[in-house]
């Protein structure tokens, strides 16, 4: 029996979820720029959770992923899949953050969100539109950092070019704003603990340090609700073709000796991304991104190929139940399967007909 529990952050303060850039100015110059994505990485999520497993088991991580994967493990009682990135308000109604904007989980705004991405190709005058029926993400705000040395305390002392801009997301700035109809009194970030076994223990931590200079948010595990059950819900109805919406980046090991260009077509791609889809169009791009930073052993993580947040997917797909809890993308890094600490998260929306039709 599958359940589902959730893991929530309720950030208290602006928060830095690090995607992509570089905040070691030694290595750009004169300046250095960091930048943000709304939502924390599936690798910041499993760090804090091995954090948690560490001080109730009393134990060490290296910092690896699979280290800390087993952590999590052991002291879950179970293997399990983490999935997500997903906001919760008010303790009741899903969104997601994509593309800059709020969609709401539900059949109507989701069809509004595939519209959008596929104006995208076909009729972009229409997109600022269709765009303008979401709420805009929370707000991002900058701040100038210095770099300093250690055993230095002034920055006069210090060599030039170490300053560096870091992005946070203001999520305590959006309380008390509406967002479909309805006035937020709570927001949190959430991602799904999907396991085969009842979690016997539930640890009771209410405060931890999440993400980029280790800003503070209230920490919770419960069962309702969750993206997987509400997702799960959507697949009672079984159709040939499913229109699937990426959470989380897709990462992909590409396949040595084989030219670059003899991989970017349609069936190389399904490959890549499972064994169970057939993709028949995508609404998206390829891009690169850094699996984060082993704060063990002070080095970073190696970059992949991998299909961004946002990316939308029509494709034949075998099993959506299995895609759901699964996800997609095949890859490992520290000899663990990426799809497992959550990345290439995936909802499954069956395809009736009507959405299709604009791409013919």
């Amino acid at each position: 029996m599958v359940e589902a529990y959730r893991v929530s952050f309720t950030p208290i303060e602006p928060a830095h979820f690090g995607y992509a850039g570089e905040f070691s100015p030694s290595a750009r110059g004169p300046a250095a720029l960091g930048r943000v994505f709304y939502t924390p990485l599936p690798s910041t999520i499993l760090g804090a959770l091995a954090y948690i497993s560490c001080i109730v088991c009393s134990k060490k991580s290296d910092g690896k992923f699979s280290t800390n994967y087993n952590l999590v493990k052991e002291f879950l009682g179970t293997d399990f899949y983490l999935k997500g990135p997903y906001l919760v308000v008010n303790n009741k109604d899903i969104l997601f953050i994509l593309d800059d904007i709020m969609v709401k989980f539900s059949k109507e705004y989701i069809e509004k969100y595939i519209k959008m991405k596929i104006m995208q190709i076909i009729d972009k005058k229409k997109v600022a539109q269709l765009k303008k029926e979401f709420p805009k993400a929370p707000p991002i705000v900058k701040f100038l950092g210095v770099g300093l040395k250690r055993g230095l305390k002034v920055s006069w002392k210090e060599s030039p070019g170490l300053l560096y801009l870091a992005e946070y997301v203001d999520y305590p700035s959006i309380i008390g704003k509406k967002v479909y109809g309805t006035t937020i009194e709570s927001i949190s970030v959430n991602y799904d603990v999907i396991v085969e076994e009842t979690i016997q223990t539930i640890p009771y931590i209410e405060y931890i340090r999440l993400g980029g200079e280790s800003r503070l948010a209230k920490f919770s595990i419960s069962s309702r609700p969750t993206l997987f059950d509400k997702a799960r819900e959507m697949l009672k109805e079984k159709t040939e073709e499913y229109w699937i919406i990426l959470l989380s980046p897709a990462v992909t090991d590409l396949p040595q000796k084989v030219p670059l260009e003899n991989l970017i077509n349609l069936k190389s791609l399904s490959k890549l991304l499972s064994e169970d889809i057939e993709v028949e169009y995508i609404l998206g791009r390829l891009s690169t991104i850094g699996l984060g930073f082993n704060e063990v052993k002070k080095e970073r993580r190696p970059i992949k190929v991998a299909v961004p947040p946002g990316t939308v997917l029509l494709a034949k797909v075998d099993d959506p139940e299995k895609i759901l809890k699964e996800g997609l993308g095949i890859a490992t890094c520290d000899g663990i399967d990426l799809r497992k600490i959550g990345y290439g998260t995936a909802i499954i929306y069956p395809e009736k007909g009507d959405l299709k039709k604009l791409l013919v």
